[in-house]
């Protein structure tokens, strides 16, 4: 299956300056996952997004949006689509910059990929679980939906009315536009002392007390309960929205499938590339178990490292150090990872439990990613 990137040019994307306040600039943005790009003299800094800084991290608005930012994966044309689907997971980010040499070169978008699949027939490939509703009346206070996300760390919530029927729904985007708009009196906070609990201040918790109904949206995509996915995927993209409810004979939502499910059903899909891993038992002394349960722990670390960076290879060694009765007292395990741009990680580890010898190979080895991360 040959699903390659569609790349968007840097014209489609929303912008700001370093030392712009964050408030302002994600007003911009059209969903809790669009990012914000950010640029310093002119240079690429990094992104930020309604959910990083208002869902995730909790920045008050007068925030200069540098200090809400966070670099993103290097992608580049020749990344799999797959990856890309994986880095938009662990991002929660659905627009991430194409990288040619050490500039962004253009943009990925989710929508991209989701088209990629509605043209494929790679949804029949794949089990997709239907989530089950979770929703919320249209006379409840938006405080309540915006606690109901955030301890359910959701993205959306449905609207029903008293009977439990459809109504519309309710994302972080609307209660962004709910929450960070201040109004022309109460630009700006008062509380400097607890900024992020009093983001808006007196204007914030007012704001909460609005209901449900002044923010829905009710032009939502929706489906009879048994519709294919497939289809499902259609209307969603036919509504340019990011998600699409099931509903039942009474208009009763019975479940929803959103970009998110749609990009982890892609990302698992990513043909195992065995061929990255290579495996070397110095003495012979493991048995066909034993090889296949250290490749499955040596292809879960590749897929680790790969949310940050491209793994080109992961050597792992195995030798031992027997006693005088012939038996092993001891085992090491080498790991050597070649990185894109030639970047090497190593690490060796003695123990004399071999499990769990790997497994601490292995944290070393995310150890030293995270390190050379910071530096």
């Amino acid at each position: 299956m040959n699903l390659l990137i569609k790349k968007r040019p840097l014209s489609k994307i929303h912008r700001a300056e370093a030392d712009d306040n964050l408030g302002a600039i994600l007003e911009k943005s059209t969903s809790s996952h669009d990012p914000i790009f950010i640029y310093q003299n002119g240079d690429f800094v990094g992104i930020t997004s309604p959910y990083y800084a208002i869902f995730k991290k909790r920045y008050p608005y007068t925030t200069k949006v540098i200090h809400a930012s966070v670099m993103p994966p290097r992608l580049t044309k020749d990344t799999s689509i797959y990856e890309v689907a994986e880095h938009m997971l662990s991002t929660k980010t659905y627009t991430l910059p194409i990288y040619k040499n050490e500039a962004v070169d253009g943009v990925v978008t989710a929508r991209d990929i989701l088209e990629a699949i509605s043209e494929n027939s790679v949804l029949d490939e794949v089990d997709i679980d239907i989530s089950p509703p979770i929703t919320i009346r249209s006379s409840s206070k938006i405080k309540d939906a915006y606690a109901q996300m955030r301890k359910k760390n959701i993205s959306r919530l449905i609207v029903v009315n008293d009977q439990e029927q459809l109504e519309g729904i309710l994302s972080r985007r609307d209660l962004q536009e709910a929450f960070t708009t201040p109004s022309r009196k109460l630009r700006f906070g008062k509380h400097s002392s607890n900024a992020r609990t009093w983001s808006f201040d007196e204007e914030k918790i007012k704001r909460g007390d609005y209901p449900v109904h002044e923010f829905y949206r009710t032009d939502v995509a929706k489906v009879e309960e048994g519709t294919s996915m497939s289809k499902a995927l259609l209307e969603m993209l036919r509504k340019n929205v990011g998600s699409v409810i099931f509903v039942n004979e009474n208009n009763e939502p019975t479940g929803i499938v959103s970009t998110h499910t749609f990009l982890k059903a892609l990302s698992g899909l990513e043909p195992t590339q065995l061929e990255k891993v290579l495996l070397t038992d110095k003495h012979n002394i493991l048995s066909d178990t034993e090889r296949d349960q250290i490749i499955v722990t040596l292809n879960k670390l590749v897929t680790k490292i790969k949310k940050r960076n491209k793994v080109m290879q992961l050597e792992a060694i195995i030798d031992e150090e027997k006693n005088s009765a012939g038996r092993v007292k001891l085992f090491q395990v080498s790991l050597h990872i070649i990185l894109d741009k030639g970047q090497n990680l190593n690490t060796k580890v003695n123990g004399s439990n071999l499990k769990l010898t790997l497994s601490q190979a292995a944290k070393k080895i995310e150890s030293q990613l995270s390190n050379n991360s910071r530096d």
